[in-house]
C-alpha cells in the first residue's frame, strides 16, 4: 500500500537546471508498508510503471532497481541487505586518502574572524530539528541516470535513508534530527567554461569550488557526482565548537588566499568506487557520514 510522499522536501522546495527555475511534478515519490505486515516500510519511486526503491520486512530490508537498456528492453533486480558487499566501506587506503583530504582542508580553513561574523555560543532550541539543504548533482551524476525524474528519485531515497539514521541518534537531548531538500540544481548538460566541468577534479579541489558560493539560505549544501576518487567516496568541511565550518557557517572570507570567499556548510559525495557504481545503500550511508562531520563528528 503505497502513497505519494514528499517529506524530504520543503513546501517551496524547487527544481533548478542550469540556474533556472523549472516545474516538475515530484508525485512519483511514494512510501508505504506491505499489506499483510504493518510493522513493515517502503519508500521509493514508480516511473514509467516500474518501482525501485526499499522495503524494510521482518525478514530484513531488500532492495529493488531497475536498469533501462539502449535497445528499449528494462531489467528489473531485487536483492537483500545481506548481499551487499560492505567490505567497499571498510578499504584501508581509502581511510588513509580520506584522512589526507581531511588534514588538508583543516589547513585550507575559512578565516571570518576579521569580518566578525564567527558563531557565538548561544541557546539551542530543541523544537528546531530540521535542517534544510541545497543539493546540487553535477553533469556525470545527471548522465548516470538520464533524466530528471530519475536523478531525483534517487536523491528522494538518498534524503529518506539519511533521516531514518539520524532519527536514531540522540544528540544530547536533541532527537529525531531530519534533513529537507529547498532548492536541488541539477545540471544536465556538460559546461565546458565551468571549472567544476573537469572529470579530472580531486575531491578536495571539488569541493573548494562548490565551496565558492553561497549557501547562507540553508543549513547544508552538498554536491553529488558520479567521480572516480581512488576510493574517497566524499569529503566535508568539519563543524567544531567555536569554528567557522560545518552546518550553518556563513560565507566568509578565506584564511590564505585575500579576496577570496566562500562556504563551509558544504559537502562532496561521489556514487562509485574504484570504477564501480555503488549500491544505493553505501550511498546512503557515505552521505549519512559526511553530514556526521559537517555536524562536528570528528574524522578519525
Amino acid at each position: 500500500m503505497l502513497r505519494r510522499d514528499r517529506s524530504v522536501f520543503t513546501d517551496d522546495f524547487k527544481v533548478m537546471s542550469d540556474d533556472t527555475s523549472i516545474p516538475i511534478d515530484i508525485s512519483f515519490v511514494y512510501s508505504g508498508i506491505l499489506k499483510d505486515e504493518g510493522e513493515s516500510f517502503c519508500h521509493g519511486s514508480v516511473i514509467d510503471g516500474y518501482f525501485h526503491g526499499s522495503i524494510q520486512t521482518r525478514n530484513g530490508t531488500f532492495y529493488i532497481e531497475y536498469e533501462k537498456h539502449d535497445n528499449g528492453t528494462v531489467e528489473s533486480y531485487i536483492y537483500h541487505e545481506k548481499d551487499i558487499d560492505y567490505s567497499l566501506m571498510k578499504d584501508v587506503k581509502s581511510f588513509e586518502l580520506s584522512l589526507k583530504k581531511y588534514e588538508f582542508l583543516e589547513r585550507m580553513k575559512w578565516n571570518s574572524k576579521e569580518e566578525s561574523v564567527t558563531r557565538t555560543k548561544r541557546s539551542v532550541d530543541m523544537s528546531r530539528t530540521t535542517c534544510l539543504m541545497q543539493l546540487k548533482a553535477d553533469y556525470l551524476f545527471f548522465k548516470r541516470f538520464r533524466n530528471l525524474q530519475e536523478a531525483i528519485s534517487q536523491i528522494a531515497g538518498y534524503m529518506r535513508s539519511v533521516n531514518a539514521i539520524y532519527d536514531q541518534v540522540n544528540f544530547n537531548g536533541i532527537k529525531h534530527i531530519n534533513f529537507k531538500v529547498k532548492v536541488l540544481n541539477i545540471i544536465q548538460e556538460k559546461q565546458p567554461d565551468n571549472a567544476m566541468n573537469s572529470a579530472y577534479i580531486g575531491p578536495e579541489k571539488l569541493l573548494m569550488l562548490h565551496s565558492s558560493y553561497n549557501y547562507n539560505n540553508v543549513c547544508l549544501s552538498y554536491l553529488l557526482t558520479n567521480r572516480d576518487y581512488n576510493g574517497v567516496l566524499g569529503v566535508a568541511w568539519t563543524g567544531k565548537e567555536g569554528n567557522n565550518g560545518g552546518i550553518c557557517s556563513m560565507f566568509s572570507k578565506l584564511k590564505d588566499a585575500p579576496g577570496t570567499e566562500g562556504s563551509l556548510n558544504t559537502g562532496i559525495v561521489t556514487i562509485q568506487k574504484y570504477g564501480q557504481y555503488l549500491p544505493p545503500r553505501l550511498i546512503h550511508i557515505t552521505l549519512a557520514h559526511e553530514i556526521g562531520h559537517s555536524l562536528g563528528s570528528p574524522v578519525r
